[in-house]
């Protein structure tokens, strides 16, 4: 194939790649809580409050920094969505680059189409799987001193996406940095690329007065986090399986190109590390990563003639499984158009209409000088459609509160005598992140005023 005709084909690729990630995203589910705390994050950048200082969070900033430049221009979750598109993108980019560096388009179209199907939530992981990939690629390209410093930037922006897998993906860069010639110099200019990006968020953490609450939502609250929130779903299995296999893969590469192989796996350790505590959608990108090995393997074996009779059947029936994915998460969904932030998006209209009877509830309260607080995993919902933002309690989770008690908050919201909460009657069952012995604490602290469906509002009771 001449250079021409493979410089189309790899246009036709990316186009493809482009147009069914901006599908995918684009027509997400609707009240996806994952999104929504994300998407909240970087709304609340936008609006102006100072993250750790003004409002919770568990991770460190770049993602939400990220989306929060476009949220700038529009404040929607559509245009989150479109910034999100693009990140999607960018994956699948790097995983068909990366694939068919080492066999050839024919085996990357189908693997970056198979990545784009298990992907689940865009997020700060897939922000930090961009970076891996970027990494990777530098690293496999000779070692300079620019390349190296690159390394080193790439390396703490993965950190600054992801603290725990980032953390652990700068010791292994290291290591695989002092394999190379001149090993002092490359660690040294890795160092130094590395520097601009920290640099930069310390000095915006002392600016702005968040450099302690920065380290005990980002780094000692990590140990709430990982004991209050482990779980495993038998929908990560075949996740966790592609993963394994994978590595044995690169393990079999050992032996025919060493580095290439060592680095990936090596890399693959943050990267599976990203499942846990929580091992459910978080193992695709597991998936994702190991799917680089896999493909290597199967063109070792199989050569061309499996390439040209299976790509085409393999990338079009994850074309179509991609459509079907898409159309079930929307199918008997209607444009929203009453709220401002959620116009142009598909929604569950019944389930809207719950919301909004519930908004409706809480403004008759707020209107009689009452202060709601909302005390449920969907609060962040709420706040969204209402166009505010309610620090801690949009996002009142295991984890995500700091080294502070979570009772502790709820305390102070119910010394207020003008309080009413709403939580639901299924409160401990809703999320298995929420704090344990809130709803004890509620129900044996106020008396219920009204009630819709599974939601009731209390009052402080005067016997407290």
């Amino acid at each position: 194939m001449n250079k021409a005709e493979n410089s189309k084909r790899t246009v036709i690729f990316c186009l493809i790649l482009l147009v069914f990630s901006f599908i995918k995203v684009i027509f997400w589910r609707f009240g996806d809580l994952d999104e929504f705390w994300n998407y909240n994050m970087s709304r609340s950048i936008a609006i102006g409050l100072v993250p750790y200082r003004d409002f919770n969070m568990v991770q460190v900033p770049l993602y939400a920094f990220v989306n929060a430049a476009v949220l700038k221009v529009s404040r929607t979750l559509i245009a989150y969505r479109i910034s999100c598109s693009f990140l999607c993108f960018a994956l699948q980019l790097l995983v068909l680059k990366t694939i068919s560096d080492r066999t050839n388009g024919f085996y990357a179209l189908p693997a970056a189409l198979m990545s784009l199907l298990i992907l689940g939530t865009v997020s700060y992981n897939t922000l930090f799987m961009v970076f891996a990939f970027g990494i990777y690629m530098l690293l496999g390209r000779g070692n300079t001193d620019k390349r190296n410093m690159a390394i080193g930037i790439l390396t703490a922006l993965a950190a600054l996406s992801r603290q725990t897998s980032g953390g652990i993906l700068i010791l292994i860069v290291f290591v695989i940095l002092t394999r190379q010639e001149r090993r002092a110099r490359s660690v040294l200019m890795c160092v130094a690329g590395g520097a601009i990006p920290c640099i930069l968020l310390l000095i915006y953490l002392l600016i702005t007065g968040s450099w302690g609450a920065f380290w005990d939502y980002c780094l000692f609250g990590l140990f709430s986090f990982g004991s209050g929130n482990f779980l495993m779903r038998a929908a990560s299995v075949p996740y966790l399986l592609t993963a394994l296999t994978g590595i044995v893969c690169d393990i079999v590469r050992l032996k025919t190109d060493r580095e290439d192989a060592l680095s990936h796996l090596l890399i693959g350790i943050p990267v599976l590390l990203m499942c846990v505590p929580i091992v459910d959608e978080h193992a695709s990108f597991a998936a994702i990563w190991f799917l680089v090995p896999v493909a290597c393997v199967i063109r070792d074996k199989a050569g061309k003639s499996l390439t040209v009779r299976m790509s085409h059947i393999t990338a079009a029936c994850c074309l179509i499984a991609v459509l079907i994915v898409t159309f079930m998460n929307v199918m008997g969904n209607a444009f929203c158009t009453g709220y401002t932030e959620l116009k142009g998006v598909l929604a569950d209209t019944a389930l809207l209409d719950d919301y909004s009877v519930l908004l409706a509830q809480n403004r008759e309260f707020e209107e009689q000088g009452r202060k709601v607080t909302v005390l449920s995993s969907s609060a962040v919902v709420l706040s969204v459609m209402s166009g505010r933002n309610a620090p801690v309690f949009d996002m009142f989770i295991n984890g995500n509160l700091g080294t502070r008690e979570p009772l502790l908050f709820v305390q102070e919201v119910i010394d207020d005598p003008d309080a009413i909460i709403l939580m639901p009657d299924d409160y401990d069952t809703e999320g298995w992140q929420n704090p344990d012995g809130i709803y004890e604490y509620v129900t044996s602290h106020c008396e219920p005023v009204a009630s819709y469906g599974r939601f009731v509002w209390y009052k402080p009771s005067l016997l407290q």
